[in-house]
């Protein structure tokens, strides 16, 4: 049961597909569509790597806690970092505000999804070894999976993506 849908959150691993996803929901709701990675950027004035590096993690989650703190949309899709309902505080304000849809995708695929380039903007992607970044992201899953779990709803990412934007868009009209 859909507790509140006045927000749509969409949470998942890094190249689980948050952005694509969040950009066809919105469109077929009518609604917004924000990328909470890139108006922070925005704000900051610097990429998420830059934060991480030149002010570490923990400013970075503040930065996030700012933004849904602050976050006042109505009938916004948010594609949130990968990171930001890992974290009871956060985890408490996205319930709060919206709904939230986990993107769950094999660590398998997400490394296919992902272009070294999309890598290297990654913070916590600090290997170009693929075995290494396996089990990076093995261990990502792992800590992350249980806030994720905690959705509202859960998209096996391997399924055609317009078929679930359609689901959504029939269970909140």
């Amino acid at each position: 049961m859909i507790r509140n849908h006045q927000n749509i959150f969409i949470v998942g691993l890094p190249g689980s597909g948050k952005t694509t996803f969040g950009k066809l929901l919105a469109k077929e709701l009518c609604w917004n569509f924000e990328d909470s990675d890139q108006v922070i950027e925005t704000e900051e004035g610097a990429t998420i790597k830059k934060l991480f590096d030149t002010h570490g993690e923990k400013y970075f989650r503040q930065a996030e806690y700012n933004y849904l703190k602050n976050f006042s949309g109505d009938r916004v899709v948010v594609a949130t970092g990968g990171g930001m309902p890992c974290f009871p505080k956060n985890l408490h304000l996205l319930q709060k505000k919206g709904m939230l849809i986990y993107l769950k995708c094999p660590v398998s695929l997400l490394l296919e999804r992902l272009s070294t380039e999309e890598i290297r903007k990654r913070p916590l992607m600090v290997s170009n070894n693929p075995e290494e970044l396996s089990d990076i992201y093995d261990q990502l899953l792992k800590t992350r999976e249980p806030y994720y779990l905690k959705a509202d709803l859960i998209i096996d990412c391997q399924q055609k993506t317009e078929i679930f934007v359609k689901i959504i868009k029939q269970m909140l009209f």
